[in-house]
């Protein structure tokens, strides 16, 4: 694999009767190499620098240059030592062809570090030494890659240009891989002018040839490509089919800087479908790599993607300072598009503020900077010039049609020697190797065939406990499922027994009275444990189904409420109840939302003292097409060990009801889990000794 990788640097040094020499000095080093077919390009590589090292050479640059090729994408660092090795050592050598390709890899590694200054100086120095020394695949790539860098730049002029330079030389000399790139970029031109279907067209050019060549790392970024359009026309679960695709690809060949490319998108889908804590999730992780790499325009994209969340679940005092930082950060950096998106994030937040002036100062600083793109970006100009270069192209096809047969036929008698002299080597090494091959191959499948056993009699062992632990669990359920509901019917009958001593109360002690009442209210604490116990093994086990309607959740809040006032009262505990005047449709099951509220009203004045307050919220989130249900006491709070496991089943905290009540520590586990199988959303703020408020939000009845 290493010995074709090099090939294609090869070819372009020996044109003509140079060409010939070049192709016997590649027949000699193939057939004193004897690779092994299975070897990676890596091992090749490295193998190569270690019996080089010590002995400059124009091939240790090249080995050089091939390593920071390598490592571009996963370990950035590695990538521009090795740059810097070959530079160093071409300069010495006074070797051309190395000096380029190494300022080349030197200009990858600014580009990917956003910048753009340094990383357009090398590759227009490479430019210049590939004119000179007349290297047409060099200046492909040269030229393709100040394309890509002065899109970043938002000279789309000029990159259009550049590019369309680059893709007709590689049509000249029928280079398909660097068409293929080439194509690939013009297509994100396009998609930047929201000019779908012409980027899709060359997206798919593109994916074509990387399909067919099995080059997965390209066909990665081309899948990514064609998932951002998808994005951008907001058809979502195809783009994220694509974004699936490509990431898989990715994290495949270990190529992190198109995962994490990958993951941001997908991040963007999630947060398109309003999916808000896998979005965040998604961009925490592709942060922590671009920090790692030191990618500070992919660091300031995300810190504001992330603040944009942040703002969208309300949090805009943590959204407002994370945004004016990266606004600075990409005012320093010149990130134009990143800018414009910013400052109108912010007018949106101060508009909720009811920051008037400072809404309406950052809504004018992005119409300007939108105006400045669009102008930047103007779509006439790439049509111009593609019209352009299609006249340009038909000229020249006939020109090149001529020349094609005297070209032709000249190879033909160049290449028809070198392939006789590479398939005398080929016939003699390709005997001994098949042979050696062969004997390889034997001993190998023997200890193939040992492990292949030895994992079949691991996988049946693994089979066999797995059924015993799944039978053991089901024998579990179905014993707490008994007993849960054996126990509840002693509870109903000590509450009803109950009930008929408080139709006897005449006549008897305050004392006897007050024993009947808590007799009456321990048992059905008891019930309600028995039922806790039951929801939260159905919900474990998804056999709980819901019955779906169109409800106003005012009526039922207020009866929830008025069901708790005389265990309020007993505690001196005031409950107010907010709301506006219209009423808040959801479509939801009606009795497991009122057993939502149950549990967080229930909680809120189990475990405040007496003489405080619960207050009950109700209202429209407008913006977010949400019901938010707050539910506010003034109890001890939450430590931080505690906040850690509010929401786990079985978990005792350090905080105990302030009355006689009882606490099983599932409540809030079966609260969290009908509250997301019923679409929606729950979270908490506390403050130690001050209280805990709970937020739960579901969506509203679209008109």
């Amino acid at each position: 694999m290493a010995i074709f990788y090099y090939y294609k640097y090869f070819v372009p040094l020996f044109p003509s009767k140079k060409y010939f020499v070049g192709l016997l000095l590649l027949c000699l080093w193939l057939g004193s190499r004897g690779l092994s077919a299975q070897e990676s390009v890596l091992d090749s590589l490295q193998h190569l620098e270690n019996k080089l090292s010590g002995k400059p050479s124009q091939q240790l640059v090249d080995v050089y240059n091939q390593l920071s090729y390598h490592w571009r994408n996963s370990e950035s660092a590695k990538s521009l030592s090795f740059a810097n090795k070959a530079y160093e050592l071409a300069q010495k050598l006074e070797y051309q062809p190395g000096l380029a390709k190494s300022l080349l890899n030197q200009g990858n590694y600014y580009r990917y570090k956003s910048q753009y200054t340094q990383a357009l100086t090398d590759y227009e120095k490479a430019l210049m030494i590939y004119q000179k020394i007349d290297i047409k695949k060099g200046l492909i790539e040269a030229k393709n890659y100040i394309g890509i860098t002065l899109t970043r730049q938002n000279r789309s002029q000029e990159a259009f240009t550049t590019y369309t330079e680059a893709l007709q030389l590689a049509e000249s000399t029928q280079d398909l891989d660097m068409q293929a790139q080439i194509q690939n970029n013009i297509g994100l031109m396009y998609q930047d002018r929201k000019q779908y279907q012409e980027a899709l067209a060359y997206f798919e050019k593109s994916l074509q040839y990387f399909s067919k060549q099995k080059d997965d790392r390209s066909a990665a970024y081309v899948l990514n490509n064609i998932g951002m359009v998808y994005e951008q026309q907001k058809q979502l679960d195809k783009a994220l089919s694509f974004y699936s695709q490509s990431l898989v690809i990715g994290q495949r060949t270990n190529d992190k800087r198109a995962t994490a490319s990958t993951m941001v998108n997908i991040g963007d889908v999630y947060r398109k479908q309003n999916r808000l804590q896998e979005a965040k999730e998604t961009y925490d992780q592709c942060l922590d790599w671009h920090q790692k790499v030191g990618n500070e325009e992919g660091i300031t994209s995300i810190k504001f993607k992330i603040a944009s969340i942040e703002a969208a679940q309300g949090n805009l005092p943590q959204a407002e300072s994370a945004l004016l930082e990266v606004l600075e950060i990409s005012q320093s950096r010149a990130f134009l598009e990143l800018q414009r998106d910013i400052n109108k994030e912010l007018s949106l937040i101060y508009e909720q503020k009811k920051d008037f002036d400072k809404a309406l100062r950052y809504y004018k600083q992005f119409t300007n900077l939108d105006d400045s793109l669009v102008n930047i970006q103007n779509s006439v100009q790439v049509l111009e010039l593609q019209t352009r270069f299609e006249t340009e192209k038909k000229t020249k096809e006939n020109t090149q049609l001529r020349q094609k047969n005297a070209i032709e036929e000249r190879n033909f008698w160049i290449l028809l020697t070198g392939v006789a002299c590479l398939l005398s080597l080929v016939a003699i090494g390709g005997f001994w190797y098949v042979k050696q091959a062969q004997n390889q191959q034997a001993s190998q499948n023997k200890i193939i065939q040992s492990q292949h056993d030895d994992i079949v009699k691991s996988n049946e062992k693994l089979a066999a406990q797995n059924n015993l632990l799944n039978q053991l669990a089901e024998e579990k359920d179905s014993a707490i499922r008994l007993i849960t509901h054996d126990l509840k019917a002693p509870f109903d009958r000590i509450r009803g027994l109950a009930r008929l001593l408080e139709l006897e109360m005449n006549g008897l002690e305050e004392s006897q009275k007050d024993l009947i009442q808590r007799i009456v209210h321990n048992a059905q604490d008891g019930t309600n444990t028995v039922l806790r116990l039951l929801d939260l093994k159905a919900l474990e086990s998804n056999k709980i189904s819901f019955s779906i309607e169109q409800v106003d959740i005012i009526e039922p809040i207020q009866k929830i409420m008025d069901a708790y006032r005389i265990q309020a009262q007993t505690k001196a505990i005031t409950l107010h109840f907010q709301t506006t005047n219209k009423p808040i449709w959801l479509e939801t099951d009606v009795f497991y939302f009122e057993r939502i509220i149950d549990n967080l009203l229930s909680n809120a004045i189990k475990f405040s003292p007496s003489q405080k307050n619960v207050y009950i919220n109700v209202s429209h989130l407008t913006e977010l097409g949400q019901a938010l249900v707050s539910i506010q006491d003034e109890g001890p709070g939450f430590t931080d060990e505690d906040s850690a496991k509010v929401f786990q089943p079985y978990q005792r905290l350090s905080n105990l009801p302030t009355g006689s009540e009882t606490s099983t520590g599932v409540g809030l586990s079966i609260v969290k889990n009908l509250v997301e199988k019923l679409g929606g959303s729950i979270r908490f703020e506390t403050i130690p000794a001050q209280g805990t408020t709970f937020f739960v939000q579901f969506p509203l009845v679209k008109s």
